[in-house]
């Protein structure tokens, strides 16, 4: 059984919603949504040491530069933990 669902709808030009996507993870589960120079990640996975489930969330530079991270934050069961910011 799944333990983690992401989903993904898109709209089109003319307002028009897309189908929805689902897809299931045991383990973790990562997904993206980009523009062109902005996007954002959430990686989500089991804490090894507490069992629970925790969620990383980057921006990253969009469809133009994918590989370009930075780390917002974690979300935990106890709240959200602000990523200190880039040197």
């Amino acid at each position: 059984m799944a333990r983690f669902r992401g989903t993904a709808q898109g709209t089109t030009k003319d307002g028009r919603d897309s189908t929805e996507a689902a897809r299931l993870g045991a383990v973790g589960i990562e997904t993206n949504a980009n523009g062109w120079d902005l996007g954002v990640q959430v990686v989500g996975y089991i804490n090894d040491t507490t069992g629970r489930d925790e969620f990383e969330i980057w921006t990253t530079g969009g469809s133009n530069a994918s590989k370009k991270r930075r780390m917002i934050g974690t979300l935990t069961n106890e709240g959200f933990m602000y990523a200190p910011p880039p040197r």
